[in-house]
Formats: structure tokens, sequence, C-alpha cells
């Protein structure tokens, strides 16, 4: 898998302030839109022509400068990109830029909050 962006959030980015986020979005290839019957005709064409693509979001806290591996939180298949938006007829409506700001909204926020409650099990138990 290629990696598309790498970065760090800091915890108050999510409303959790004692853990920072390491954030990596990666191009997933198993997913395709013919998969699910959501996507338009005109969507399949964009997501063709590299318009938009599938990706996997990982989301691993650090505390202090140690990342807690074993609370890593991944999701893949998330929409990534100039999203094309059409109506019930395959009509464009319009388009969503689907990047970090928009991923951070959702689904980034409750993924950390999820790595985060690992994180605290994981941390109490040594």
């Amino acid at each position: 898998m290629s990696i598309i962006d790498s970065y760090t959030i800091k915890g108050s980015d999510v409303g959790i302030e004692r853990y920072d986020f390491q954030i990596e979005i990666v191009h997933d290839g198993d997913v395709h839109p013919g998969d699910s019957d959501c996507y338009t005709d005109k969507q399949v064409a964009a997501w063709k022509n590299d318009e938009w693509q599938f990706v996997g979001v990982d989301v691993v806290p650090t505390r202090h400068g140690v990342t807690v591996y074993g609370a890593r939180e991944a999701l893949f298949g998330v929409e990534y990109g100039d999203y094309l938006l059409t109506n019930e007829d395959d009509n464009v409506t319009g388009r969503k830029d689907i990047g970090r700001d928009e991923l951070l909204e959702h689904p980034i926020k409750e993924m950390a909050e999820l790595a985060a409650s690992t994180a605290d099990a994981l941390i109490a138990a040594l």
C-alpha cells in the first residue's frame, strides 16, 4: 500500500488532551465502487478517472513521544479526493473535496476516541 499522507494531530483537535495521534492515509486498492450499489455511473467514471479513490485511515495514539501501537485503529474503504455528488437520476449536483479536514470530522475523531480508550486500558494494565 502506498502512503498518500502522514501527519500528527494534537489531541486537542479531537477533544482528547491526553494523547496526540499519528495519522496515516494509504491507498486502498482492494475496494472498487462496483462492490456496492450506492455509486452512480458518473461516480464510478470519476473514480476510474482518478478524481477520487478509496483509502485506509490509520490512527495511532502517542503520549510524551511514546507510540502506543497496540491501540492502533484502522478503517479501509474510505472515500478520498474530489468526490462527485450526484442525485438519484445520476445528474451531477456538485463536488466534495474529501481530504484532511473532512476526514478529521469523520472518521478520524471517532477512531481517535477508540484508540485513546484502548491505550488507556493498555497503560493501566502495565
